[in-house]
């Protein structure tokens, strides 16, 4: 489903709505009618506009839109979960296991891998936030990015998530990662300055964050046979935006 707000960047109730928005539901899309006919066309014809450009948000699942005026409700309902979901840091993990912390954040990533014997790159991004009353560590995996997806589209992109929870009696990390047409489960001790991670189920296989500093890291997926041979399978850069 597609999701537009409409209205006059001029009206003041709208700039509340745009502004909320960028808040509680940042992937809502503001269609200002000053600056486009277009835009001003579809809030007229399609969205019950006004002469004011008061705030109209219209939902698309087909093509006649479902609209509604009460846009407060509308912007708050849609944070109810994200509400509940994050959190900030609390003591259900321990300071000196907290080792997932450097990473929360917003990151732009490079992702170099071999494909169809030919080298390539992907831009992706990457996003870690704790959770459950911070008992926990979620991310959002985004390869290609939601920038770069439309013109650049990979065939085994992934738009996945990670979930990661602290085990207090194994002093360890239960991670689940799943995206719409695979399920992992991995384990993360820590070597080092190392995470490692073995995905369970998978002889060999490996995903490891390293050279993690306040601004970057480092992630590969990787094959380490008993004998120490390593047969990278992707790497990924990380490089903070926030």
């Amino acid at each position: 489903m597609i999701r537009k707000l409409f209205g006059s960047s001029k009206n003041e109730v709208t700039q509340q709505a745009v502004e909320l928005a960028k808040i509680n539901c940042p992937n809502l899309k503001f269609y200002d009618i000053e600056e486009n006919p277009e835009n001003l066309k579809e809030y007229m014809e399609n969205c019950f506009g006004d002469e004011t450009g008061s705030p109209r948000i219209a939902s698309y699942e087909w093509n006649e839109p479902y609209v509604t005026k009460d846009w407060k409700i509308f912007i708050n309902e849609m944070d109810t979960f994200t509400q509940a979901l994050l959190s900030s840091k609390t003591d259900k993990i321990p300071d000196e296991y907290d080792w997932f912390a450097p990473l929360i954040g917003d990151w732009d990533c490079d992702y170099d891998d071999n494909y169809g014997g030919k080298a390539r790159h992907v831009k992706g991004e990457w996003i870690f936030r704790r959770v459950l009353e911070g008992a926990g560590i979620q991310d959002i995996f985004i390869f290609p990015s939601r920038a770069t997806k439309e013109k650049s589209p990979e065939p085994d992109g992934e738009y996945g998530s990670s979930f990661r929870m602290f085990n207090k009696s194994e002093k360890c990390y239960d991670v689940c990662y799943t995206c719409d047409h695979c399920m992992k489960r991995v384990r993360f001790t820590k070597e080092g300055d190392k995470l490692v991670g073995k995905v369970l189920d998978e002889e060999y296989s490996y995903w490891i964050f390293s050279d993690i500093t306040e601004n970057s890291f480092r992630w590969e997926n990787v094959m380490i046979k008993p004998d120490g041979t390593r047969i990278l399978d992707c790497e990924i850069m990380g490089k903070r935006i926030k």
